[in-house]
């Protein structure tokens, strides 16, 4: 099996806990195998079947979304099997790149547990994170003006990510682009985080933030709603956006939000703190689905 050598930390995580479970990985694209893992597109060639793991798809009505598509939607059809990162993901793939027709499944990415234990920060005051790379749709003007908006006593907005703002915000701090390990510091002690972001196959921000610990307020719209409910917090899912019916959209130019809506919730998240299970979302678990998935193939 071989699995994908790049950036991508769920990639690494996935690889890590599949030989933990018995698997033999490696990112030798010369080394022949029985199946390879290939993010986006098919980059392998050395594998007797070929799995190929979409996330979302160009569908900016501002971009040549077609020609975007096109070697996405090539690696589609030369794929052995598909693996979506949510049943948005596949609805998305689905109008815009054509139906799988070969195996397919619905496996979200999930994180290490472990990674956030011992990670000790005491907040003086409640503390709300918002954390991404800061694209017009992720709604990042939107974030603080709920947050303003929730007017919480004691309370302070952490942003993480590169920002052209700056700290002219009153309880509103920019951190900046900052690793992984701070992060985790200030994710694990947050009362909650904000997701705004519309039209997010599988965010990252989300699944680091559930399995940390951390219940997340997001809108009713793409992958995030789904992993909220896998873990028991249907309710902080706020109804932001209209239903989608999975055509071309001016993505940097969504309308406008209800900021009170996430307020109200931002303010029944920290005066009564939900309870929720994110284990379903522990890369121990999502190895294993991948796996059962896996040898399901090579039968």
């Amino acid at each position: 099996m071989n699995i994908l050598k790049g950036k991508s930390l769920f990639c690494h995580r996935l690889g890590n806990e599949l030989l933990k479970q018995g698997v033999e990985v490696t990112d030798d694209e010369s080394k022949r195998v029985d199946i390879s893992l290939n993010v986006i597109r098919l980059t392998h060639q050395n594998s007797r079947i070929k799995v190929l793991r979409l996330d979302g798809i160009y569908h900016n009505s501002a971009q040549d979304y077609e020609s975007k598509n096109r070697r996405i939607k090539e690696s589609l059809h030369k794929a052995d099997a598909v693996v979506y990162q949510s049943r948005y993901s596949r609805n998305l793939c689905d109008a815009f790149i054509g139906a799988a027709t070969v195996p397919n499944t619905v496996i979200p990415n999930g994180s290490d547990p472990s990674f956030y234990e011992k990670k000790v920060h005491h907040p003086s005051q409640k503390e709300v994170l918002a954390f991404a790379k800061w694209r017009p749709h992720k709604r990042l003007h939107d974030t603080i003006s709920s947050f303003m908006a929730a007017d919480v006593r004691e309370s302070s907005l952490f942003v993480f990510g590169e920002t052209t703002l700056c700290n002219k915000y009153e309880n509103i701090y920019f951190r900046g682009q900052r690793s992984q390990d701070m992060l985790a510091v200030y994710l694990q002690s947050a009362d909650c985080v904000l997701h705004l972001c519309a039209y997010d196959a599988c965010p990252n921000s989300v699944v680091e933030s559930l399995v940390a610990g951390t219940p997340v307020i997001t809108s009713n719209i793409g992958g995030a709603p789904e992993l909220l409910k896998m873990v028991g917090l249907s309710d902080c899912i706020c109804d932001l956006d209209p239903e989608y019916d999975y055509k071309p959209i001016d993505l940097y130019n969504l309308p406008p939000i209800n900021h009170e809506i996430v307020a109200q919730k931002i303010r029944q998240v920290i005066s009564s703190p939900p309870t929720f299970d994110p284990s379903p979302l522990y890369i121990e678990n999502i190895a294993k689905r991948y796996l059962r998935f896996f040898e399901g193939l090579l039968k």
